[in-house]
């Protein structure tokens, strides 16, 4: 009956203008027929910390029947229905309500249904819903034990870090009142009872790094009270701070130390070198901080940790070379200690198997031909045979290349040389000069360089060696 009431006078809307200009809902306001609301309660919803004593106060938009109010009001816990006490004030848009017994320390919920009316027997307009927390605990926590110990040493990296308070806390505010400087990532681990937390971090600690943990008195108990005192407290992973050092670089197989004040000669080409640290380092920090100039392919042969580093080359390194080997400080210990500096070594390959062949003389059965001139010789015919190059050094037979044109003249035959042969030490390599002509200047040159005459240990000799002869 109600509902239709109400639909007629919306349609009397335009005949009540000038008496209600807000339109309809003020003009059924105004006859009594607008719709109750809640307008506050206190407690306020979510509200915490509230007293055991505390009553419940409803303010409604409009006068409200009290019994039938009273009838839809319920305040209540999970173990049930609260008892109490109505009494009205400001003409009936005031209730208050207070329990017969103090609250408990719990959560209640204050619902008021649509079944309550205002004096004209409007329902209320949507059901009321709030909630409360009563706090009955007035005692503050406080912290019974933490776990590393202040100013402790030798914690493992992999160490959390534990707090126990005296009574249960509220977990939602531990995130922002325990915290860890430097800042580290991580989750919050608690028991059953919420006494204990466990911040446990999501990565390693750094060895050698003091950490500060706090505690503020942000943190509360379950029942909102604030830390008694907030604490800080230190600890430092690892327990050795001496930095590595290099003791030693050497060639093996039984090579001396070498002096990093000076260049080290008599260095081979072939050969690992050791290099010996004074404690064990870690093999992942090696790569990058180990190199060499110029650069040598090689790889490192050592454990996980270790305290030696075997350098193993791809291929041997150049002849008469001077290099230099570098040791970077970003190598760290087992407990991230990085080295006492940077090392650097200079050494040079001339040892007795790495030196370069040369050409010692190039002759003939008249003697040793001159090779910074031209040398003259008898025109005895197309071939001039016995033509010898003496090496420094035995040589591999496959890797010489004797190549013989004209230098100055026209142009004729096809000069080559031919009828090589080795004497037994592979040191003296004899042959004729083919399709030569009288009066012209010939170049003879043995090929050097990385493709030319290579000795019997691989040396390669460093460039052509050229003589100019003449008939």
């Amino acid at each position: 009956m109600r509902i239709i009431l109400r639909h007629s006078l919306c349609i009397m809307g335009a005949f009540l203008a000038v008496w209600a200009p807000a339109g309809c809902g003020a003009v059924m306001d105004n006859l009594g027929f607008g719709q109750p609301t809640v307008r506050s309660v206190s407690p306020a919803n979510n509200a915490v910390n509230i007293p055991g004593g505390a009553e419940i106060v409803v303010r409604f938009s409009k006068e409200m029947d009290r019994v039938k109010t009273a009838e839809e009001f319920s305040l209540s816990t999970t173990e049930g229905e609260v008892y109490g006490y109505f009494s009205w004030e400001d003409g009936g848009t005031t209730m208050r309500f207070q329990p017969r017994t103090p609250l408990d320390g719990t959560l209640y919920t204050v619902s008021v249904s649509t079944g309550a009316e205002d004096m004209d027997g409007n329902d209320l307009e949507k059901e009321f819903s709030s909630v409360f927390y009563v706090n009955t605990d007035s005692q503050r926590p406080a912290i019974l034990s933490y776990d590393p110990a202040n100013d402790s040493l030798g914690i493992s990296p992999l160490a959390n870090v534990n707090v126990n308070f005296s009574e249960p806390v509220d977990l939602d505010s531990i995130y922002s009142a325990i915290t860890l400087t430097p800042s580290v990532e991580g989750t919050f681990q608690w028991n059953p009872a919420h006494t204990s937390i466990t911040f446990d971090p999501l990565y390693e600690l750094e060895y050698g790094t003091t950490y500060t943990a706090t505690v503020s008195d942000s943190l509360r108990d379950a029942n909102g009270n604030s830390l008694q005192e907030s604490l800080s407290f230190n600890f430092t992973v690892g327990d050795d701070f001496i930095k590595p050092t290099v003791l030693s670089v050497l060639q093996l197989p039984a090579g001396a130390a070498w002096d990093e004040t000076a260049t080290t000669n008599g260095i081979e080409r072939a050969g690992d070198l050791l290099i010996t640290f004074s404690e064990q380092v870690a093999r992942a920090d090696m790569e990058g901080a180990i190199t060499l100039t110029p650069d040598a392919g090689f790889y490192i042969d050592a454990n996980i940790t270790d305290t030696t580093a075997r350098l193993v080359f791809d291929s041997p390194l150049e002849s008469e070379t001077a290099y230099t080997l570098k040791i970077a400080k970003s190598i760290r210990d087992v407990q991230h200690n990085q080295l006492e500096r940077e090392y650097a070594y200079r050494f040079f390959t001339n040892g007795p198997l790495s030196l370069r062949p040369t050409v010692l003389t190039m002759a003939d059965a008249g003697g040793d031909w001159n090779p910074t001139e031209i040398e003259p010789l008898t025109y005895a015919g197309l071939e001039y045979a016995g033509v010898v190059i003496r090496f420094s050094q035995a040589m591999r037979p496959a890797s010489i290349n004797v190549t013989i044109d004209i230098a100055a003249g026209s142009a004729q035959g096809s000069p080559q040389a031919i009828n090589p042969e080795w004497n037994g030490a592979l040191t003296e390599y004899t042959f004729a000069m083919d399709d030569m002509y009288a009066g012209k200047v010939y170049r003879i040159r043995v090929k050097g360089g990385s493709t030319g005459a290579r000795d019997a240990n691989g040396n390669s000799m460093k460039e052509d060696f050229v003589q100019y002869v003449r008939f």
